[in-house]
């Protein structure tokens, strides 16, 4: 019995290697194949997509009671505006955007509306509601040219709108291309990322947001960095007011 056992440790020790390589080649297909891998890479896809739904859902959801408070707030200017007599409505006429850059020079469109439609030249052109994006600089029988704020050399005044740390500041605003543009503020102003800029009159208009800005030192001003609201690329129509 002794030399029995004996014998079978000696083998074990000499066939120890052989046979682990043995078992490992028999159990590597199945390893390699993992029948639970796909269910648990599907369990982890589904959790990460409804996680990134929810929080689409999320905003979503800000988006439109922004977009709903804004709404009311604009009727209500309009209101009151009325009350005082005054029309803050803009009439405009409905355009196609038929050009667009590259085939154009950056931030300028064609549209298919012109003199025979009642387009004048200089007229303000609306990407919908409010929003502003530039002026209409020529004028063809059936077609226009828009020319965007964004336009480098573009010079218009505005208004940086007032906020909860700093009052309305009248601003020069100038377009740097790409549906960029900028303006400079004194320092300490208070200006913060998301503040809004407008054009001034009864009508108005919304035509930019602050989104960065910078403040050299020993400078007394800040230059605001600011972008226009659309992306001139999605834009199918624009209203010219008329």
């Amino acid at each position: 019995m002794l030399l029995f056992c004996v014998a079978l440790l000696v083998v074990g020790s000499v066939w120890r290697e052989q046979v682990g390589s043995l078992l490992w080649r028999m159990m590597a297909p199945v390893v390699a194949h993992n029948p639970f891998a796909g269910v648990v890479g599907t369990l982890r896809t589904n959790a990460s997509l409804a996680h990134e739904n929810e929080q689409l859902r999320a905003a979503l959801a800000s988006t439109t009671a922004a977009l709903a408070d804004r709404d009311a707030l604009y009727q209500e200017n309009l209101g009151l505006k009325s009350r005082m007599g005054r029309d803050g409505s803009v009439r405009a006429l409905l355009a196609g955007v038929l050009v667009r850059p590259p085939a154009v020079p950056y931030d300028t469109l064609i549209v298919d509306a012109g003199r025979l439609q009642g387009v004048s030249d200089k007229a303000l052109v609306y990407a919908g509601g409010t929003t502003i994006i530039g002026e209409v600089d020529a004028v063809y029988d059936s077609t226009s040219r828009v020319v965007l704020f964004s336009s480098p050399g573009q010079i218009y005044q505005g208004m940086l709108m007032e906020s909860s740390v700093h009052p309305t500041i009248p601003v020069t605003v100038e377009g740097q291309g790409g549906g960029t543009l900028s303006t400079q503020v004194p320092v300490g102003s208070g200006v913060a990322a998301g503040d809004s800029v407008l054009l001034p009159g009864v009508a108005g208009g919304y035509v930019a947001k602050v989104v960065g800005f910078e403040t050299k030192k020993g400078e007394s001003f800040t230059t605001l960095y600011l972008r226009m609201p659309v992306n001139v690329q999605e834009l199918r129509f624009v209203e010219i007011a008329k």
